[in-house]
């Protein structure tokens, strides 16, 4: 196989590169340890969608613990989407490197369904319009059947509104035009949290209930015990009444 590789371009050899990676068995995925059903105690739930989610925008911008903190919550509102196919590595250096994005949901296959893959990359910094186009085009490279996501938190709207019209972040339908992959993209943790509730059809207290358990579960996953990120997120989910 080495010979073969060594007779190759650098574009043959990157094409034979890219089909190992998405033939290659897919990594166990992550399945977050807190089970919901009927044991949801959503009478504790009196914190309305806007303040939870001010909550963790400020919980990000008091410490973003090396971008650990965004992540994780990415992780635990997709996770309340898809529940049980969610994952992120345990480490934030560099996740991409396997396949594209830092949140993902691979390929399952049920039945005749097919579903994913959905590849999501976060960012607690500014960034451009060119950064979110050079990753749509390598998740594009990767597979042409899936799907992306955008976390961009720090490009609110006063930060876009001094950035140069070339430099501004399209709306997400013109970025799935001109990049040919559906595309959506959050500029904040409520633009996020709306669309997993409207995506998942259930009530906005239970999103809150299972996002905040769910971001307790990915924060340790991905927890390096410096920043004390677990603990300050439980101080949170004890104030509201979520944990015991």
């Amino acid at each position: 196989m080495l010979t073969k590789v060594s007779e190759m371009t650098s574009e043959q050899a990157m094409t034979a590169l890219l089909s190992f990676l998405v033939a290659a068995p897919e990594p166990q995925i992550s399945v977050s340890a807190f089970a919901f059903g009927d044991e949801d105690d959503l009478s504790k739930v009196t914190i309305t969608l806007q303040e939870f989610c001010d909550e963790v925008r400020n919980f990000i911008l008091v410490n973003s613990d090396g971008g650990r903190r965004a992540q994780a919550f990415v992780a635990a509102c997709i996770d309340v989407a898809k529940p049980g196919q969610t994952h992120t590595p345990a480490s934030v250096n560099d996740p991409s490197r396997s396949s594209p994005g830092d949140v993902k949901t691979f390929t399952e296959k049920n039945g005749k369904k097919h579903h994913g893959p959905f590849f999501v990359e976060v960012k607690d910094k500014i960034v451009r319009r060119e950064n979110v186009e050079s990753y749509l085009a390598s998740v594009k490279q990767f597979s042409d059947q899936a799907s992306a996501g955008y976390a961009a938190f720090a490009n609110t709207d006063e930060v876009e509104s001094k950035a140069a019209t070339a430099l501004q972040l399209p709306p997400a339908e013109k970025l799935t035009v001109s990049s040919g992959v559906p595309t959506v993209l959050w500029r904040s943790p409520l633009e996020l949290m709306s669309q997993v509730i409207a995506w998942s059809a259930i009530p906005a207290s239970a999103a809150i209930w299972r996002c905040a358990h769910n971001y307790r579960y990915w924060l340790n996953h991905i927890d390096t015990g410096v920043n004390d990120s677990p603990a300050e997120w439980e101080k949170r989910m004890l104030k509201w009444g979520f944990l015991p």
